[in-house]
């Protein structure tokens, strides 16, 4: 059943590659426009003439987003777009297994070249595990897995083909402890729900992870000395002012007094 979606898939594939003429592109990042369709939105601008000019609305927009990583980003979906036609593709295993070399080498790329805060690192560790997976190098893709949930622990889906890796390994036990995980941090995750049931997890699903107080401010805390009951400093009064003493207040008669409209002294 499986093989017959696979299949199914890969011909709709190719038969809208031959309807479909070639798009631009920048660098080696051509897709057919058959093949654009795979891939997020964000690589749509970087497969047209107008990819690399920064005052194109299409540009600016994902530029402002990504910031300065942006330009690198045609070698991310190059990547994304490998690693999709391999999993369709019904070429022998040594053209799938070039594709996927492709795309790590691609990926590899991206790792080094992009600021140590972009966005998509968890997402671009997890498409190297897949890749990793799909050639069979199930150590390295467990290690990839791992570098994803690293990079973003909110990222559901990193902790889901880390679980399916390992219990596909015979690691069940595992796999459990991953989703649970998981869920400990992404608590809204039907994926993950319908994971830790599928490796005999038992309700209520896990509580959320208490996070820790940072040593530092715990250490800055621990430097306060508590204040004993009853030691309080009560507030300082001016000892030029007697607190009990009122204001001598005018005679009536007075001019001094404000009061009197008919005072003549």
């Amino acid at each position: 059943m499986r093989h017959m979606k696979l299949l199914l898939s890969a011909l709709a594939l190719h038969a809208l590659a031959f309807c479909s003429g070639n798009a631009f592109g920048i660098g080696d990042f051509k897709p057919t426009k058959a093949e654009l369709m795979l891939l997020p939105a964000y690589c749509a601008p970087r497969a047209q003439p107008y990819g690399n000019q920064n005052d194109h609305p299409e540009v600016s927009r994902w530029a402002g987003m990504f910031g300065p990583d942006w330009i690198h980003m045609h070698h991310y979906c190059t990547a994304l777009l490998l690693q999709k036609k391999a999993s369709l593709s019904l070429s022998d295993r040594k053209i799938r297994d070039g594709m996927l070399q492709k795309a790590l080498s691609e990926i590899a790329y991206v790792e080094r070249a992009v600021s140590p805060t972009f966005v998509f690192r968890a997402e671009m560790a997890t498409v190297k595990g897949d890749a990793l997976e799909q050639l069979n190098q199930s150590p390295l893709a467990l290690l990839a897995y791992r570098q994803a949930i690293e990079s973003d622990p909110t990222y559901p889906r990193a902790y889901i083909r880390l679980g399916a890796l390992q219990a596909k390994l015979g690691q069940k036990e595992a796999a459990l402890a991953t989703v649970t995980q998981g869920l400990q941090v992404v608590q809204n995750s039907k994926a993950l729900k319908r994971a830790y049931d599928e490796y005999g997890g038992t309700p209520p699903y896990p509580a959320p992870l208490v996070k820790e107080v940072p040593s530092e401010i715990r250490e800055a805390e621990s430097r306060i000395a508590p204040v004993a009951p009853g030691t309080e400093t009560a507030p300082q009064i001016d000892q030029d002012v007697d607190a009990t003493t009122k204001p001598e207040e005018p005679t009536i008669g007075s001019p001094k007094n404000p009061y009197c409209r008919f005072c003549t002294d």
